[in-house]
């Protein structure tokens, strides 16, 4: 909050690519980026200019990726990157929303870096066991609607 008690609130940056697109929100000294799109290696420049327009003073960065279908090591780069800035900088680094391939990408990334920095806490593998059953759930609801949509299909 600000001197005045009010927050700072204002609309950072919006960057898109061929079939990506990221917004940001700031709130004091924290932001919101909503990645929309897939992200492959048409995405890296953006992906770049993200990481590159963070502010330097920063406490927490929630990456909302609920509207992210699909990855590939670009993505894996960018989180790996993420999670070494937050580390650095130390800021808290949240993510949600992750569908099912992108999602056991960001595991990865997650088990890599846990790994580098041998962290072996409790907490890290409670967030990995909920990460893996968000996946299995996210899973099981896909096929129980192409299950739903079959039903509703009638034969030929």
């Amino acid at each position: 909050m600000t001197a005045e008690g009010c927050h700072r609130f204002f609309w950072g940056a919006r960057m898109t690519s061929k079939n990506f697109t990221f917004t940001t929100l700031h709130l004091d000294d924290s932001v919101l980026v909503t990645l929309h799109g897939g992200i492959d290696h048409r995405a890296g420049p953006a992906l770049d200019a993200l990481i590159g327009g963070l502010p330097e003073r920063l406490s927490s960065l929630v990456v909302e990726a609920c509207d992210v279908p699909f990855m590939d090591a670009t993505g894996m780069r960018f989180l790996l990157r993420l999670q070494r800035l937050a580390a650095r900088r130390r800021f808290d680094l949240h993510s949600r929303g992750w569908q099912a391939q992108p999602g056991q990408l960001y595991d990865l990334a997650a088990h890599l870096q846990g790994s580098r920095a041998g962290e072996t806490s409790p907490a890290v593998d409670e967030g990995r066991r909920q990460l893996r059953t968000h996946l299995e759930l996210r899973s099981l609801q896909h096929r129980a609607h192409g299950a739903r949509q079959a039903l509703r299909t009638p034969p030929q």
